[in-house]
């Protein structure tokens, strides 16, 4: 190796003790490279955190939709069985319409109760899938949910206008009822006490009274607004006050006739007028039979077995969509947890240290 001089040595230190390295050159470079590592890494953080976004968007809309639904349909449920348990009980109240009148009168309060009970049932079923469908309007449906959407929304204004019609119903069920009074609305034609006391002039008393009842109570009862649903009950009804009036004037057109003033005679007379009753009996047996199912048939839902079984079907329907959707919902959660794995493992304290 050849020698080198002190003077050379000294000279060549001389050189680089002056000049001057770019220190800020290397810096910028330094943070440019740096830069550009994060932003490289910001971006494929952002790139998975709009699909987890949507994906977490789609769960918690799942969440609510089907929660929605469920309560709809537990409503509907509730009423039903509710319904149904008000027809067996209007069941047995129309079997007192033979009894006394202080009998007949705590089953028509009875009934007129269970009516309002029902009434009030449906304000509120109604009230709350009201709200249920407003959430359902207000949520943003995912693109993959929004057939769902749609047919949860559309079962949830049928059951509505379901609730409309029946709350409707009853209302005029219950203003024809009441209309009826406790003396006439079970269809009646006796007083088994007035014909056990023998006396022609008490049974024709109690006939004249019963009349003149029947009419005033008639002229208030035909006053009484009743839709299409209620027009045979409505009817049936008015041919009982009709049925009553007659009744009362043959039966007292019997007893007002001249006689032999004995007893033979007489008990003669009012065995006609018994038969002029037992012969109307017929007739009030098919009226009271027909608006016993009439009233049944309301107050047990089961002339809304159309709208029902409607509504039933779109249950099978959507119940199916959710079951799909859950199958959906587990492959989201997968994929969430996928997705979200960078993120989680991706240390961002590295840059502030």
């Amino acid at each position: 190796m050849p020698a080198i001089t002190y003077r050379d040595h000294l000279a060549l230190f001389n050189k680089y003790k002056t000049a001057k390295i770019p220190y800020g050159k290397v810096l910028s470079a330094l943070a440019l490279t740096l830069l550009l590592t994060l932003t490289a890494t910001l971006r494929l953080a952002s790139v998975n955190n709009k699909e987890v976004i949507p994906l977490n968007d789609q769960s918690i809309y799942f969440e609510s939709t089907s929660g929605s639904f469920y309560k709809s349909k537990q409503l509907i449920s509730e009423l039903k069985t509710s319904f149904q348990v008000a027809g067996v009980k209007t069941q047995k109240i129309d079997t007192l319409k033979e009894a006394s009148a202080t009998s007949r009168v705590p089953g028509f309060f009875i009934t007129l109760g269970d009516i309002q009970k029902n009434i009030d049932q449906i304000k509120q079923a109604r009230e709350n899938i009201e709200n249920e469908h407003k959430t359902i309007q207000d949520a943003t449906a995912p693109a993959i949910y929004q057939t769902l959407n749609t047919q949860i929304s559309e079962y949830q204004i049928q059951a509505q206008s379901l609730l409309d019609r029946m709350e409707k119903t009853l209302s005029e069920l219950k203003d024809l009822h009441a209309a009826a009074t406790p003396s006439f609305f079970l269809p009646t034609l006796s007083d088994e006490q007035a014909w056990q006391s023998g006396d022609p002039e008490e049974i024709k008393n109690y006939y004249k009274k019963r009349k003149e009842e029947a009419i005033a109570t008639q002229e208030s009862f035909v006053k009484v607004k009743a839709s299409s649903e209620l027009q045979d009950y409505k009817t049936l009804q008015d041919s009982y006050f009709t049925l009553v009036v007659n009744v009362a004037d043959n039966i007292i057109g019997v007893l007002d006739r001249p006689i032999e003033d004995t007893e033979d005679a007489k008990s003669q007379l009012k065995e006609e007028a018994y038969q002029v009753l037992v012969g109307a009996q017929r007739e009030n047996e098919l009226i009271a039979e027909q608006l016993s199912g009439k009233r049944v048939q309301i107050t047990s839902l089961s002339n809304y077995d159309d709208v029902l079984a409607s509504l039933a079907n779109k249950e099978r329907i959507i119940e199916s969509g959710l079951a799909g959707g859950n199958q959906i919902q587990q492959a989201v959660h997968k994929n969430l947890k996928e997705n979200t794995s960078l993120l989680s493992n991706f240390d961002f304290s590295a840059f502030t240290k």
